[in-house]
């Protein structure tokens, strides 16, 4: 009812009531007065015909509830079970206490039953998860190289290890080389979600701080030059620009110094920053394994667990060793056992004149830089590095991340392209 004065009164009345004039529900109706009548639906709640599905059959999601429907029906309804589910089926009901547990259902392949095979309820919420033994496709590793039977091996299982398959392939051969052994693993497999995030935000990083030293570093060249082209305007001595001519004719000499200012000015002598891309800092397929250590201790923590997509290569043992540097003539030398470096170097024509003698390296598969003076004898596949005057210097400031690089090779062909490359050799 609207009151002469604007405001509303409500009564609640009853229809059935009303149609049997009972006084108190078949009211007086008056000017202005608005009767709503509501269906059942909009006077009580009603929850959404639904129900949802989720887990391991082929088309989860959420569904509309036909009447009677049971649990079997909801399944076939999302298309069945995939071949990877589990017999439990779980069925959690809607506006229920917190206490009030799921219902339990087991599903049995041979009737292709469940049971119990409950009547799905609006709102209901079945899951269906999946069995930890169960594989989409076998697992297949690839060992190739120095194997009596190199191919595709099959993983019989979740944790076989190198020396598993390395059996499986026969086990090495005579001429096998496994402190040569390369190990490929899939990428994608060497790191999480989470780690590329945090790459991605390391390269921004990066970037950033690496832009903000360059301005420092190019202005700070700047003042530098400024600096150098005032104390040589105070000087009387004649300022040489490189790439301009000095001339005693005043009109020349103020073009060239003009000239030289310019181009002094225009000069790079900041080199620009690196920029780390997302292939910098994503992990490679190529794995550090040591499978000489792993043949003598199976199941140790060499002897790593192999995954699916696994690729194993065994070289056979190398007969040379490689002399480079400042030598007359680097080059591969037959490894004889017993012989001293002053054998390797006279193969190779002797010392060069800028060498540093007394600096001599050795580069060993999985051992990084060793000093000549603690290498007792040499084996095939060593690197020996005669370093020259200027390198040895070089080497000096950065052993360190150099060791750390060759640390992490694992072919003899890999290192001496990688000493010739990062060396300038």
């Amino acid at each position: 009812h609207q009151r002469p004065d604007g405001t509303y009164e409500y009564e609640f009345i009853n229809l059935a009531e009303a149609r049997s004039d009972n006084p108190k529900h078949n009211v007086l109706l008056q000017d202005r007065d608005v009767l709503a009548v509501y269906r059942q639906d909009e006077a009580r709640f009603t929850p959404e015909p639904t129900f949802n599905i989720q887990g391991e059959v082929v088309s989860p999601g959420v569904y509309i509830r036909g009447k009677g429907m049971r649990l079997s029906d909801a399944v076939a309804l999302a298309g069945g079970l995939k071949p990877g589910a589990s017999a439990m089926v779980l069925v959690a009901r809607a506006r229920s206490s917190n206490a009030t547990p799921p219902i339990q259902s087991e599903y049995s392949p041979a009737t292709k039953t469940f049971s119990p095979d409950p009547e799905i309820e609006e709102g209901d919420l079945i899951t269906i998860q999946g069995r930890g033994d169960y594989r989409e496709k076998p697992a297949v590793v690839t060992v190739s190289g120095a194997v009596n039977n190199p191919g595709p091996i099959i993983l019989n299982g979740p944790r076989v290890r190198l020396t598993d398959i390395v059996k499986q392939a026969g086990g090495l051969r005579p001429e096998a080389f496994p402190e040569g052994a390369e190990f490929y693993r899939n990428p994608i497999t060497l790191a999480t979600k989470d780690q590329k995030q945090i790459a991605d935000i390391i390269s921004k990083l990066s970037d950033l701080l690496n832009e903000s030293q360059y301005r420092r570093e190019l202005a700070r060249s700047d003042i530098e030059r400024l600096r150098a082209a005032g104390i040589a305007a105070r000087s009387s001595t004649q300022l040489n620009i490189p790439g301009v001519p000095t001339s005693s004719d005043p009109g020349l000499s103020a073009a060239a110094t003009a000239q030289g200012t310019t181009n002094l000015f225009n000069r790079e002598l900041v080199s620009a920053p690196r920029t780390l891309t997302q292939e910098d800092l994503q992990p490679k397929g190529n794995v550090a394994i040591n499978l000489a250590a792993a043949m003598q201790k199976p199941g140790g923590e060499d002897d790593i667990v192999l995954l699916d997509g696994d690729n194993i290569i065994i070289p056979e043992k190398p007969t040379t060793v490689q002399v480079i540097g400042a030598v007359f003539h680097p080059r591969g030398v037959l490894h004889r056992a017993g012989m001293k470096l002053n054998y390797y170097i006279e193969q190779c024509g002797g010392y060069a004149p800028d060498a540093a003698k007394d600096r001599v390296l050795v580069v060993r598969l999985g051992g990084g830089l060793t000093p000549i003076n603690k290498v007792k004898s040499f084996l095939p596949g060593d690197l020996i590095l005669v370093p020259t005057q200027v390198l040895a210097a070089k080497l000096s400031t950065r052993n360190s991340d150099i060791d750390n690089i060759f640390r992490n090779i694992t072919n003899t062909s890999v290192i001496l392209l990688v000493a010739k490359k990062l060396l300038g050799l």
